[in-house]
């Protein structure tokens, strides 16, 4: 899987993955540069970008699942092929306090155990949450979903060992994305 952040040759974070898929847009800036420089001001500053935070604001509402045993784990990656179409790649955030440039996702060993907590799972706009599984599904939780349920379709493992069907009480509608469109996800790693 490709990296949650790019990071400069000393290791230093860069951006954030949501900034490296608009980089992929047809838009002419340089891909290796911190996500404060001059160079992205226009950019960090815009607020008609609302394609990872709401309109008019540069909070972003969508954090990856990050840390150990994940689709994002960079210690022990996983070919993008062979993840559980069961394990969640993205979920909404309850106030991330993160520029959508900025680096900065969950890590499944620190996630919060609430709803609707700083950080954790949850919308300030609207009731429940959504959650993308690898299979491009986008599942559209309610407050009430346990967070513990959740977890288990964050980590590898976790979503080997369950059936997402335990999940569809608290589904409050199904959406499908074209996960095609994600192209910072390279396919071959």
């Amino acid at each position: 899987m490709a990296p949650l952040n790019r990071k400069d040759q000393g290791g230093k974070p860069l951006y954030s993955w949501r900034f490296a898929e608009y980089l992929t847009w047809p838009v002419p800036l340089p891909h290796d540069l911190h996500w404060t420089v001059k160079e992205y001001q226009h950019y960090r500053e815009s607020v008609s970008l609302y394609l990872f935070c709401n309109e008019g604001e540069s909070e972003t509402f969508v954090f990856a699942m990050g840390g150990p045993d994940t689709a994002f784990d960079q210690t022990n990656p996983t070919l993008v092929k062979s993840l559980q179409e069961d394990l969640i790649l993205f979920a909404d955030v309850y106030q991330s306090k993160t520029h959508w440039m900025q680096p900065g996702d969950f890590n499944v060993e620190t996630l919060p155990d609430q709803i609707n907590v700083p950080g954790g799972l949850g919308l300030e706009d609207y009731p429940g949450f959504f959650v993308c599984f690898v299979d491009g599904q986008i599942w559209w939780l309610s407050d009430e979903t346990p967070v513990g349920i959740v977890k288990r379709f964050c980590t590898i493992t976790g979503a080997r060992k369950a059936d997402r069907k335990i999940l569809e009480p608290y589904c409050r509608e199904i959406y499908q994305a074209n996960k095609e469109h994600l192209m910072w996800l390279n396919q071959s790693r």
